[in-house]
């Protein structure tokens, strides 16, 4: 791991449908593609630019779900990049 790395779990690559639901006055709903995964959070992949650093969301993968934030975005060429804290 660098020394500027901050994760803390080895990430793997994964596949699949995942969809978030950002909680808040104006509720956003996406579905974007898993990137890879740790035991503690995830990467997608989506179109639409609607997630937002620190939101909390409610997230399904596969026959998985519950609460994450989102960490960080990463725009490139009409694509987001968000990668995500599983929450308890």
């Amino acid at each position: 791991m660098s020394k500027n790395e901050r994760r803390q779990s080895t990430r793997s690559a994964a596949k699949g449908v995942v969809m978030v639901e950002a909680q808040g006055m104006l509720p956003r709903r996406v579905t974007g593609i898993l990137m890879d995964v740790s035991a503690t959070g995830f990467r997608m992949k989506y179109q639409e630019p609607v997630l937002e650093r620190g939101d909390i969301v409610r997230f399904r993968l596969d026959s998985r779900e519950g609460e994450a934030r989102v960490m960080w975005n990463r725009s490139e060429g009409g694509e987001v990049e968000s990668g995500l804290l599983i929450l308890g």
